[in-house]
């Protein structure tokens, strides 16, 4: 079996490699060929462009990019042309990706989606492109239902990040500070300023000076920055050089411990925000984009959240700091009750607990993989002209 992968930022690589382990222990040679980083290339992933020749966010930033990601797209399509392999397996980045799904469709590959695009968020003229493929596999309970109803062959398959060690568990956070280095007793932030250069460059000066405010407030407060990918490292380290009062540790591939170590945490909107409820640290959302991004977004946009863990909850259980409201003085705010003992912090704990029970448990790769090789089956009966088969649920 040879499968074309094509995951266009740092978490679809992290996802996809559960999914590409799952389907190597059923089908030990299968191939797998395409777009993706070094974790899917651990499991096997043949690259032909690594992630972060992709890895861009909003509608402004995207322009100066925009030849370079055409000539990836051009060239996985030209391989699927030559190769023609037995599926496609496409992981999040919408834009990039269902432009793909449609020159692979032209040449009869199925196709499976993993991370539905956010059709339910905004441009919900994308169902007409997912009612073609042959399963989408989504990870948020409520996509299931609201994409069927739309024409979809949609199925929830569980949240990868609880297939975390660290989130499946729930460690004792005093034994994650041990781990870290960390005294056991003492207040300790983590501090999540994004996985793309310019999300970075977008909140970090705001996080850093709120640290300073909170380190004038509470004494002893610890910080522990928690690194993306090495390549920020730099970008950090320079940052920090203007706070040399500060105590910050950073931290690289450790984020779900140092969010279960953290009494607090101010993180950078996306996955990040998901993953620090599911370590149940209350936390504070910001995020910063170009302001043209941001125009054109709140214009399109239907929702009245932008936090994914306040649209699971359907209420503001997490505070959202959004362009001009984000400022050191007001993250600092944000933060400070989250610190001590009582309601604000014993509240959101209530909501981040009843959120993870929402989600279910671990299993996604399984469930992905498992549902992947159940409809290619049932497509290869159709095709040699035998009798249909139901497709086994895969939860």
């Amino acid at each position: 079996m040879r499968i074309l992968v094509s995951a266009g930022e740092a978490s679809g690589d992290r996802n996809g490699a559960q999914v590409l382990r799952a389907l190597r222990a059923r089908v030990p040679g299968a191939e797998f060929v395409g777009l993706g980083g070094e974790a899917m290339a651990a499991e096997g992933l043949s690259r032909l462009h690594d992630v972060s020749e992709l890895s861009v966010m909003g509608f402004v930033e995207v322009l100066p990019r925009l030849a370079g990601i055409l000539r990836i797209l051009g060239n996985l399509v030209r391989w699927a042309e030559r190769n023609r392999p037995d599926a496609a397996i496409l992981l999040d980045a919408p834009d990039f990706n269902l432009r793909l799904a449609r020159e692979l469709r032209h040449l009869g590959i199925p196709i499976f989606y993993v991370i539905a695009p956010m059709a339910w968020a905004w441009r919900e003229s994308r169902v007409r492109m997912l009612r073609d493929l042959d399963a989408l596999l989504c990870i948020y309970p409520f996509e299931e239902e609201w994409f069927s109803r739309r024409g979809v062959p949609a199925r929830y398959v569980g949240n990868p990040l609880l297939d975390d060690p660290v989130l499946a568990e729930l460690p004792d956070r005093h034994a994650c500070r041990r781990r870290l280095g960390f005294p056991e007793e003492g207040r300790i932030v983590a501090l999540l300023p994004g996985s793309r250069t310019a999300e970075i460059c977008g909140v970090l000066g705001d996080l850093l000076g709120a640290a300073e405010i909170l380190a004038g407030e509470f004494p002893g407060v610890r910080f522990a920055l928690a690194l993306a990918h090495p390549r920020f490292r730099p970008t950090i380290e320079a940052a920090l050089a203007g706070h040399p009062s500060l105590q910050v540790e950073i931290f690289e591939g450790r984020t779900s411990e140092v969010l279960r170590a953290a009494d607090a945490a101010a993180v950078c909107s996306g996955t990040a925000t998901l993953q620090a409820a599911l370590a149940l640290c209350p936390e504070v959302m910001v995020y910063r984009a170009h302001p043209v991004s941001v125009f054109v977004a709140r214009r399109l946009v239907r929702l009245s959240h932008a936090c994914i863990v306040n649209i699971l909850l359907g209420k503001p259980a997490v505070p959202e700091l959004l362009q001009e409201a984000l400022r050191p003085e007001t993250l600092a705010g944000a933060l400070s009750p989250l610190l001590s003992e009582g309601g604000p912090r014993e509240t959101m704990l209530r909501d981040l607990s009843a959120l993870r029970a929402q989600l279910g448990g671990p299993g996604f790769g399984d469930r992905a993989a498992a549902e992947i090789l159940s409809r290619l089956a049932e497509r290869v009966l159709t095709a040699a002209g035998g009798p249909a088969i139901v497709v086994p649920d895969a939860r």
